[in-house]
């Protein structure tokens, strides 16, 4: 990566109707700083999104050494951008992830990410959060080595939660880590033959058990129960690897009533009486 300059590029907000994406041209000269290209057919575009701690190769293809200029190929994630040479001497360039999504679907998110090229790259490590700050890992992909060519990788989470943060970690062969943007997918129930069993119904002094049964397993399973006046008197989560997820409503913090047990972002619910 040069060590001489580097440009820094954002985008205009909002962005226009129909931007999809961008390419940045580079120019280099010997005055009144010298770029030092003497290798035009092996140079390239560096982006990086986290000031300057990691670059990637965001491609291009330059008219000549000394003097002349390059264009990226295509991007839609903006910020520094400088020249480097493909064949990296000491600090090759890493794997670049051009693109990383997830669909929902029959209860599973499919993961796909496309790389443009690789350098030593040893795994893919993915990892998953509900909130987007504590996260688990999920499992690994073999990467390619070093490639230039397109790579398209996938894995499927078998068992979503409702909300679902998703970031990969490249690792290359000789252990550096390098982290991808998160991506979001929402995974909400699939609300056919998903079952709301309660006993006893009505009550009259003993606790009530709830079981929620899903078509498929689900890591994570939350309850409301909601007074008359639409209050939320109870919230429950259980966490487990299941298809059924059981509940304990104690009679102690539900006075006489009728109340309303309900999935919540769902219209999954049914009516508890307490007498």
């Amino acid at each position: 990566v040069s060590a001489v300059r580097y440009w820094t590029l954002s985008r205009t907000t909002p962005a226009p109707d129909n931007f999809s994406s961008a390419n940045i041209t580079l120019y280099y000269d010997t005055t009144p700083s010298d770029d030092e290209v003497t290798d035009y057919t092996n140079l390239t575009v560096a982006r990086s999104v986290n000031a300057g701690t990691t670059w990637f190769d965001a491609g291009g293809l330059a008219t000549g050494n000394g003097t002349g200029s390059i264009t990226s190929g295509s991007f839609t994630t903006f910020g520094k951008f400088t020249f480097a040479n493909l064949l990296g001497g000491s600090n090759p360039l890493p794997v670049e992830i051009v693109s990383f999504s997830g669909t929902y679907e029959d209860e599973r998110v499919a993961l796909k990410w496309v790389t443009a090229s690789e350098v030593n790259s040893d795994y893919f490590s993915v990892w998953r959060s509900s909130d987007g700050i504590t996260f688990t890992e999920l499992g690994k992909v073999k990467g390619n080595g070093s490639s230039t060519n397109s790579n398209l990788y996938e894995m499927t989470d078998l068992a979503p939660l409702t909300d679902n943060y998703y970031q990969l970690k490249q690792v290359d062969l000789d252990g550096r880590v390098t982290s991808s943007e998160m991506i979001y997918v929402n995974a909400p129930y699939s609300e056919n033959n998903v079952q709301i069993r309660m006993y006893p119904n009505p009550s009259k002094s003993d606790d009530v058990q709830v079981q929620i049964m899903t078509p498929t397993e689900r890591e994570q399973v939350s309850i409301e129960v909601l007074s008359s006046t639409g209050n939320v008197m109870v919230t429950a989560t259980s966490q487990k690897f299941s298809n059924l997820h059981s509940f304990t409503l104690k009679k102690s913090v539900l006075p006489a009533g009728i109340y309303i047990v309900r999935v919540p972002g769902t219209t999954i619910a049914k009516r508890l009486i307490i007498d």
